[in-house]
């Protein structure tokens, strides 16, 4: 099976000990839709990236100049009038096909991040190596983090 781009972060909790038994119990309910708040958000911070041609490094190879072309004199295949974006811009997309199979699950203990089709995870894996676009930095996890306690210890007396 071909290598499929996840991405991996880690939320530490704080010191439990002075939370009420109360207060462990609904941390426990909360951390599941939590942790796919965050992975959520981890979506978006990717999508939103890839809009401006960037990656968690910052900005994206550009294009060879044969692509660009071709990008350029592309047609919509429904036949309605394009609505492309800027064809220089480094946004990996050409049908929308992979970034709309970029997906979330979650369980008590972990969320993930990655694509729902194999044939866009493998196209992704393949993009990954040239054009690393697929991941957190340390700002990203940062405010992932912030999503998740927002949300599971929303309520709690600081």
């Amino acid at each position: 099976m071909a290598l499929v781009p996840t991405i991996k972060t880690t939320i530490t909790p704080k010191d439990g000990s002075k939370l009420t038994e109360r207060e462990r119990q609904l941390i426990k309910e909360r951390t599941p839709l939590g942790l796919s708040r965050a992975a959520l958000k981890g979506i978006e911070i990717i999508q939103n990236r890839l809009d401006q041609g960037e990656g968690p490094d910052g900005a994206l190879k550009p294009y060879s100049s044969a692509y660009l072309q071709r990008r350029k004199q592309r047609k919509p295949i429904d036949g309605q009038a394009p609505t492309f974006s800027d064809p220089s811009t480094v946004n990996l997309t050409w049908s929308g096909n992979m970034r709309g199979s970029i997906t979330s699950d979650y369980n008590q203990r972990f969320a993930r991040i990655f694509f729902a089709r194999a044939a866009e995870g493998k196209k992704a894996a393949m993009l990954q190596k040239s054009r690393p676009f697929f991941g957190l930095n340390t700002e990203d996890e940062a405010r992932l983090t912030e999503v998740f306690r927002k949300y599971v210890f929303r309520g709690f007396e600081r």
